[in-house]
């Protein structure tokens, strides 16, 4: 084996171990979405969770409607929790307002990869109901 760097190439070496260079490293990956689309109604409390899997561990970052969700400066309603693996964000009694584009991100320095989901507050329990006979 004859090594090379930016600064040329290095005197032969001779071994009989095998050896890595360098870390594994995976593109993150979702192993499971989040849902396209999601209604729920008004006053109940909402999960939206999805997994990554990456080498090395994934960084996640939350969005809605494309603007970064920071809890310090959310309200406390909302929860966001990443265990290395599943990425969760709990919003309890949500309001009108809470309606938009959620979407989770998960980067890494071998790449970026992300999954969304349209959460719709509804007024009217029928609406839930029959959006949930049509997932059926």
């Amino acid at each position: 084996m004859t090594p090379r760097n930016r600064y040329g190439w290095g005197e032969p070496v001779v071994t009989n171990g095998t050896y890595v260079v360098g870390k594994k490293v995976d593109i993150p990956e979702f192993t499971h979405i989040l849902p396209g689309q999601q209604k729920v109604l008004i006053g109940s409390d909402v999960r939206l969770e999805c997994h990554v899997k990456g080498e090395p561990t994934p960084e996640v970052q939350w969005y809605k409607d494309g603007a970064p969700i920071c809890t310090e400066f959310y309200d406390t309603r909302m929860r966001i929790t990443f265990d290395g693996c599943r990425c969760v964000l709990n919003l309890k009694t949500v309001e009108d307002a809470d309606t938009g584009r959620y979407m989770c991100e998960a980067s890494s320095k071998a790449g970026r990869v992300s999954t969304f989901a349209r959460l719709l507050v509804v007024t009217d329990i029928k609406i839930l109901e029959a959006d949930l006979k049509l997932r059926q």
